[in-house]
């Protein structure tokens, strides 16, 4: 669809204002209808939330999972540490999403198996953690609220701090 609006080739002697604006005002109702009274960009940033909450119920059940099959208890702990902070995120992403949109955000997760290959488990959740970081940071320029910047910043860095945790697994694992 184009983001204005066409019509026939009229003379504008036969064209009527009433006509002009009651075709633009149904088409517009259309539009409406289909998604609300959200604008686009909201839309947009509506899904994104989604995705990210998504993402980080995920990311939750995964380090979960993944502490339970790591023998060391010193690196259990950490991953057992990094599963809180998803939930963590997670809660701040739903409280988010539920104060600007005023609804509970539905999630559908997948659950995948964990390899007996640690390295490969701790040099793809690092990077999975980055490229989550990379996400939220498109999502945070959206936002000009301070308090939404900050939760999401938060949970960046936090993001951050902890590809860099894999990353110290990933070495020690890798030798």
């Amino acid at each position: 669809m184009y983001p204005y609006t066409t019509y026939k080739a009229q003379r504008l002697s036969d064209v009527k204002a009433e006509d002009v604006l009651a075709a633009q005002n149904d088409e517009q109702n259309e539009i409406n209808d289909e998604r609300g009274d959200m604008s686009e960009n909201d839309v947009m940033i509506k899904n994104m939330m989604k995705d990210a909450i998504k993402d980080k119920s995920e990311m939750a059940s995964y380090y979960a999972r993944l502490a339970r099959t790591i023998h060391d208890e010193n690196d259990s702990d950490i991953i057992h540490g990094m599963h809180l902070e998803e939930l963590k995120h997670k809660k701040m992403l739903m409280d988010m999403y539920n104060d600007m949109f005023e609804s509970e955000a539905e999630i559908f997760t997948e659950e995948n198996g964990i390899s007996q290959n640690m390295i490969y488990e701790f040099e793809k959740s690092m990077y999975e953690e980055i490229k989550t970081a990379q996400y939220l940071r498109k999502l945070y320029f959206y936002f000009m609220n301070l308090g939404v910047r900050d939760y999401l910043y938060e949970i960046m860095t936090d993001d951050m701090a902890q590809a860099v945790k894999l990353s110290h697994l990933y070495s020690k694992y890798n030798k």
